[in-house]
């Protein structure tokens, strides 16, 4: 056998804009191998040659070391060959030159991955700091391992000429840099200096004129703005994504930016300068503090301290906490503290990135000053956000428990959270890249991947053996810098490119080709023109760079949605067109993400969605196999008004709950009549109101049948006397868990002061099947094999507590509640299913999902739950995707 060897590589994966040629050509020359490397289309190719043991060792450190942010899915040796030594001392023999070579890209091969944005990295802050460096406070400072990548890139591959950065001729000196073998910066497609880089730009309104403030320094743009920031002005900051609207978290500059938002309630997220300054407002748990400090550097919701303004968090029981991600918030937030940063545009529109929007936002009086660059942004990218739920024997602590472990892992995920590595995993890569001149590897190892080596994908799996006293879940809120355009890998192929819609609120939309998603960043809600415009521009766009052309469009069944009219703009007469039921496309999203097979019992709970009876849905029990699903269990259907108001009012449905109650006996007349001139929040509506809505359901006049878990939180939290209004998506509920949580706060400290076990309602799951069956029954309603929650009844017994002045009815609701769905799962299931898998909105309630985790756990189920995309309509796409993967491998297309 011969001693050297040369083989052709072929590298799947994350494994372009990431320093990842530059790495390869590194491990090569370090173990002295020849060869070259390159981007191809959207893959990594190479040629390596030398040494049978050092070309060895070169794989086993690119599989096991790859650079920061990148992941490897397959690699495949397409050819190998036996050499003499001699050969290989002689390259061109082998049709090598000496040494190793990063040669120029190609674009022969199907795209399958491109980079998102990378948060900068700790080398770039250190050089930014460093005032003998020649890039000290240079506010575009970038490398291999850092910057930005999807929101600039206009055409594969990854290579300058490709992006927005081709405008800026390099240097010499960054040449130099790009060029030359061991630098951070070699072929980094972003490198960029004072000398040859993009520019700030400020513009400030004064008096109601608009002025553009110029410096010789381009650090004086950073220092001016500062120092508006510091004097109490609202500013526009242009990062990798967009705009943000950054200023102090103090009661007027919330409140002015309040009234420009249109955003009466719904609290701010608050970037600060560091991990320290975190931690003296919010309670962080070790794998917070991972997600805060990740590439992505996404908002994660975290259990506050301190408080700041009340007008800056409203009326949150948590602080939306973020690092900075760019040299420009860094230096920012550095001199001013906590700032509040908030996407740059009104309610519900997508980011602005524009310049010149934005100068016309500034010419209009808001906000007070635009720091601005001249380097294009190709695509809008809001903060990706996180939530983290630790989970105990009673179902629910304390987000953010200084306790809380690393249960639940991100297998799968690795290119997203590459900097959430423990210190023992730090160093165990650094012993090993001490050892570099040796091969370690037995030289069977490159035969064993001679034809390819697939590595297979992994999948975040919150299982029964997951849910244990310390486990966590982390749930994706929303889907986008940082992690767009990644794809998330199924377990089903398909040949046909497939186009997911995705929903009208939070919309996201997705494509499909072979085994993976890839899904689209965050458009807001589809309300108006605006909207529907950037989500189009963002469709083509991600349709050109990946080459998608789909043969299949999938959207939700709803004939309103516009994300579900748009189709009909573009789908030629050859393209078939699916439709999927909104919530069987949540279940779906979960079933993808972690491969189920067999039956699956989906746990569907949200505000809205067309149901196939045409009534709204919003508390549903599927039963779902493949691509087809059986309505098995919902929340009792109440008829209620069929506007928009629905979904805001509270009063509306919890007046179409009573009304129910009182008609079905569960009130008498005296009650709902005492209900009627109930006020339990202060102008919660006209006097008529009651009168109106009683004639309306009276004669089904605009009504409609609605099973909405959405409007039942909704409900809960106008009879308790918490809120009234959504002014933001969610937030009746969202106040109705903060005000539980609080008295499940107390119970518990009372539970430990007097050494007992406090529960408001003395009944669950356990092992044994011990379980009030009879006082749950009572709230069952069974019609054939469909079984009903009786949701009227809830209200109707959350109103007598209230009368009643009884305490801690906010948690009496979410414990009965709970109860009811782990019941509610028995009766349908009966020992033929095991599978249980929870999406929609409502199980972003950290009481309702650890209390169903670990009830079901205890009775013996798997539970699963969203993790790679959001459970709310953000991961209705890949749900869409997966239903028409699944309907392609049934008709055998």
């Amino acid at each position: 056998m011969y001693e050297y060897v040369s083989c052709s590589v072929e590298i799947t994966g994350l494994v372009q804009g990431l320093g990842f040629r530059p790495y390869v050509a590194g491990l090569a020359e370090e173990l002295g191998l020849c060869g070259w490397v390159r981007n191809s289309g959207g893959i990594v190719t190479a040629e390596i040659c030398g040494n049978i043991k050092a070309v060895e060792e070169w794989f086993h450190r690119l599989k096991s070391m790859p650079p920061r942010g990148a992941r490897i899915d397959d690699i495949k040796i397409i050819e190998k060959k036996d050499f003499e030594k001699s050969i290989i001392l002689n390259g061109s023999k082998a049709g090598l030159k000496s040494g190793f070579e990063i040669i120029h890209s190609d674009n022969d091969n199907e795209t399958v991955y491109i980079a998102p944005d990378l948060a900068t990295c700790d080398s770039c802050y250190a050089e930014l700091e460093d005032s003998s460096n020649r890039r000290f406070r240079y506010p575009f400072i970038s490398c291999t391992a850092c910057g930005p990548r999807y929101s600039i890139i206009d055409r594969n591959p990854y290579d300058r000429i490709n992006t927005r950065m081709s405008v800026f001729k390099m240097c010499d000196s960054c040449r130099k840099e790009y060029a030359k073998p061991g630098d951070i910066r070699r072929h980094a497609q972003t490198i960029a200096c004072y000398s040859c880089g993009p520019e700030l730009q400020l513009y400030i309104n004064e008096a109601g004129k608009v002025r553009r403030v110029s410096f010789d320094d381009i650090s004086g743009y950073i220092d001016k703005s500062i120092e508006y920031i510091r004097a109490g002005k609202i500013g526009a900051i242009k990062d990798i994504g967009g705009y943000h609207f950054a200023c102090l978290p103090e009661s007027e500059t919330a409140l002015r930016l309040r009234e420009y938002k249109n955003r009466e309630n719904k609290p701010f997220a608050i970037m600060f300068p560091d991990m320290e300054t975190i931690k003296e407002y919010c309670v962080v748990s070790e794998k917070e503090e991972e997600l805060l400090c990740s590439t992505a550097r996404p908002i994660v919701l975290l259990n506050r301290k301190n408080d700041f303004a009340k007008e800056v968090c409203a009326a949150s029981d948590r602080i939306g906490a973020f690092l900075p991600c760019n040299p420009i918030q860094y230096m920012i937030c550095k001199e001013t503290g906590p700032l509040i940063m908030t996407s740059g545009n009104r309610g519900g529109e997508p980011i602005i990135t524009e310049n010149n929007i934005m100068i016309d936002c500034v010419t209009d009086g808001f906000p007070d000053f635009v720091l601005s660059h001249d380097r294009d942004i190709i695509e809008p990218l809001e903060d990706s956000i996180y939530q983290v739920t630790k989970l105990d024997h009673e179902g629910i602590t304390a987000v953010g428990s200084e306790t809380a472990h690393d249960n639940v892992v991100f297998e799968g995920n690795e290119a997203i959270y590459d900097s959430i590595t423990s210190e023992s995993s730090k160093v165990s890569r650094k012993s090993m890249a001490s050892e570099s001149g040796k091969a370690s590897c037995d030289s069977t190892v490159l035969d064993s991947i001679m034809v390819s080596e697939e590595i297979e994908p992994t999948y975040d799996i919150v299982t029964s053996e997951d849910c244990t006293e310390d486990a966590v879940v982390t749930q994706l809120i929303r889907r986008a810098r940082g992690l767009v355009p990644e794809p998330i890998r199924i377990s089903e192929r398909t040949d046909k490119d497939i186009f997911a819609a995705g929903g009208d609120l939070k919309s996201v939309f997705a494509y499909c080709r072979g085994d993976y998603v890839y899904p689209g960043t965050y458009y807001g809600d589809m309300e108006d023109s605006y909207s529907l415009d950037k989500y189009n521009y963002a469709r083509e766009r991600m349709s050109s760079l990946f080459g998608f052309k789909p043969e299949i469009i999938v959207a939700d069944m709803h004939p309103e949605y516009y994300s579900a009219k748009n189709v009909k703009s573009f789908a030629s007469e050859s393209d078939r067109v699916i439709r999927v039921q909104h919530h069987h496309a949540h279940i779906a999203s979960v079933i993808a993400e972690h491969a189920l097979k067999g039956n699956v019992l989906g746990l569907a709970f949200d505000g809205t969605g067309m149901g196939d009876d045409g009534s709204i849905w919003g508390g549903e029990f599927l039963l779902c196999e493949e691509d087809s699903y059986t309505r098995v269990g919902s929340l009792l259907p109440v008829s209620m008004p069929s506007s928009d108001n629905t979904a805001k009012d509270a009063f509306v449905p919890a007046f179409c709950y009573m009304y129910r109650a009182y008609k079905e006996g569960y009130l008498s007349k005296e009650e709902f009549e005492e209900f009627k001139s109930f006020e339990t929040v202060k102008g919660n509506r006209e006097n008529n109101k009651s009168d109106i809505l009683a004639k309306a359901l009276d004669n089904n006049f605009r009504v409609i049948g609605n099973s909405s878990m959405g409007r039942l939180f909704d409900a809960a939290s106008y009879i308790c006397g918490i809120c009234d209004f959504n002014s933001y998506e969610g937030e009746c509920a969202i106040r109705l868990e903060n005000d539980a949580k609080k008295s499940l706060e107390a119970d518990e400290l009372l539970s430990k002061k007097q050494n007992i076990n406090k529960h408001t309602i003395n009944y669950q799951i356990t092992k044994n099947d011990d379980i009030d069956k009879t006082f749950l029954e009572k709230y069952i309603i069974r019609t054939g094999e469909t079984v009903n929650i009786d949701s009227p009844a809830i209200i109707a017994d959350l109103y007598r507590k209230v009368k009643n002045k009884e305490k801690n009815v906010s948690l009496y609701f979410h414990e009965l509640l709970t109860e009811l769905i782990m019941y509610t799962v028995k009766c349908i299931c009966k020992d033929s299913v095991k599978q249980i898998a929870l999406s929609g909105g409502t199980w972003y309630n950290q009481i309702v999902l650890s209390r169903v985790m670990i009830g079901l756990k205890k009775a013996g189920y798997s539970v699963y739950i969203n993790e790679k995309v959001p459970s709310g309509d953000g991961g209705l796409s890949l749900g869409q995707a997966w239903v028409a993967v699944m309907k392609i491998k049934k008709e055998g297309l």
